[in-house]
Formats: C-alpha cells, structure tokens, sequence
C-alpha cells in the first residue's frame, strides 16, 4: 500500500462511524415512540375493557330486579321499587334519575362508577276485564308481558352521571316481564 491511498482514507472512518451512531439513535428513539404508543394503546384499551364490564354489571342488576319483581312496575314517582322513570318515547338518555349500581346483593363495588334506570315500553295482555292493556299497567294483570328497556352506563370518576360519549359508556336492554 504507498502512502498516497493511506492519507486519503484518514477521516473517512470516524466520519462513517459518526453517521451509524446516528442511524443507531434515530432507530431506538423510533422504537421508544413505537412502545409508547402501544403502551396507550393497552391502556385504552384495558380502561374500555373496565368500562364495558362496569355497565354490563349495571345492566344485568337492573334486569335481575325486573326480574325478581311478581307485579308491573310503578312509575318512580309512586315511591316504589323497583320502578320505571319514564315511559320510552324518545331514544334519548337520561341518567339524573338513575340508579347507582350496588349489585343484587347491595354491596358489590366496582373498578368504575356505574348506574342504571328503567323505562316502561308497553304490554301485551291475553284479556280479562278492565278493557284496554294499558289499564293493567299498574295492577300486575296474570297473563301480561310488560316490556320495559334497561339502560346503564359506566364511567371513571364520582359524578352523578355523565352523557353518553367519549366519557362514558351506555348500554341498553329490552326486558320482558311476564306476569304468568
């Protein structure tokens, strides 16, 4: 090798080592980035997760007091329970009346907050006096099915209730009550 080759290859090694050593850093700061992102992504995930399970509980409470109930519901403002809030007109949400969810037995706790109400949706009586299937609405008529629509919701935090969205999630159910 003469010494003209030597001279011309003197910088070039420190320079290329540079440029690896860069290459190097750029791919673990896009790999901390990549796992960063996933890590959200589990988390969004496993609190949806949460948040489903929480208002699936709600429902299911709501449903199995229907279904423990022998007569038709009473709207809430008679005082009894359990009862419907409101007949189901609209398609809308309205959880300030709702229920806090504690479980059949009145002290089961959750990861997330949770709550539930009723709304009466209509009949279907086999006869008998009285005339119309409405008149039966509060009597508990043997042969009806009343049909009414369960709605809960969960979400994170101690609110009151918060509107169905980003912040917390709404389930809903029809249930039909059948008075034999």
């Amino acid at each position: 090798m003469n010494r003209q080759t030597f001279h011309r290859q003197r910088g070039a090694v420190l320079f290329v080592a540079l440029v690896m050593l860069l290459l190097i850093t750029l791919a673990a700061v896009a790999g901390m980035r990549g796992m960063q992102l996933e890590g959200r992504m589990t988390g969004n995930r496993l609190e949806q997760h949460r948040l489903m399970s929480a208002a699936e509980s709600a429902l299911r409470e709501g449903e199995g007091r229907l279904r423990s109930s022998t007569r038709a519901l009473d709207n809430c403002t008679a005082g009894t329970t359990p009862c419907f809030t409101a007949p189901a007109t609209t398609y809308a949400t309205d959880f300030s009346k709702s229920n806090l969810y504690a479980g059949l037995d009145g002290s089961t706790r959750l990861l997330r907050s949770a709550r539930w109400y009723l709304r009466y949706i209509a009949n279907n009586c086999k006869g008998g006096a009285g005339g119309s299937g409405n008149s039966y609405l509060s009597k508990g008529q043997v042969g009806c099915t009343y049909y009414y629509e369960v709605n809960a919701q969960a979400y994170k935090g101690t609110a009151g209730g918060k509107a169905c969205g980003a912040d917390a999630l709404c389930l809903r159910s029809t249930f039909g009550l059948v008075i034999p």
